[in-house]
């Protein structure tokens, strides 16, 4: 019996360490299923901390569709990028990322929603939002923005949060804690 006590009250310890690392802030989101109308696609990850109100360790990449003369496929890294975003008193809204390469300039931008059309905005809890297919775009201009050209995001895409190791550690102990227990009641069965 004393055993058990101890294995509990290390088990209550490891719990309560766990749950402190598994901290939310900030969080890394993975842009998924994302198509664009002329068939090219937009993949990729990017970090919020919504209580900083910054975006970082930007790294999306989108693909050539039907015309890979005008959208041959970028890669958009925070290095290369300047970034503007949308932020509610909720979490992050939208966000636009603009790199100029050889006299243009190539621009991303995201908006998040719900599936009923309600903004859903990505905060510190994570989870997952829809990216709005009228607002998800690929852009390229010219030097004076006065030639562009833009493809908009036709397939439903999403944004998801990236388990942070925290979170698979506490996964880790919860399923120590089951073990623990089945096989206590085994040996009480017994």
């Amino acid at each position: 019996m004393q055993k058990f006590k101890k294995a509990k009250t290390l088990l209550l310890l490891l719990v309560a360490g766990a749950a402190t690392t598994a901290s939310a802030i900030p969080i890394t989101w993975e842009i998924q299923g994302a198509t664009f109308e002329d068939g090219g696609t937009a993949s990729g990850v990017f970090t919020v901390d919504v209580d900083t109100q910054q975006i970082y360790d930007v790294d999306i990449t989108t693909t050539a569709g039907s015309d890979p003369l005008t959208f041959p496929g970028a890669t958009f890294t925070g290095l290369s990028t300047s970034i503007s975003s949308l932020f509610d008193d909720d979490g992050l809204v939208g966000m636009v990322i603009e790199m100029s390469a050889g006299g243009f300039t190539r621009s991303f931008g995201m908006a998040f929603i719900t599936a009923m059309g309600f903004i859903s905005p990505l905060d510190n809890t994570g989870g997952s939002a829809v990216l709005y297919e009228g607002e998800t775009f690929e852009s390229i201009c010219d030097v004076g923005n006065t030639n562009c050209f833009t493809r908009f995001m036709d397939i439903g895409g999403q944004v998801a949060a990236v388990p942070e190791p925290g979170t698979i550690g506490l996964s880790l102990v919860g399923a120590l804690g089951l073990t623990l227990t089945f096989l206590r009641r085994k040996r009480l069965a017994a």
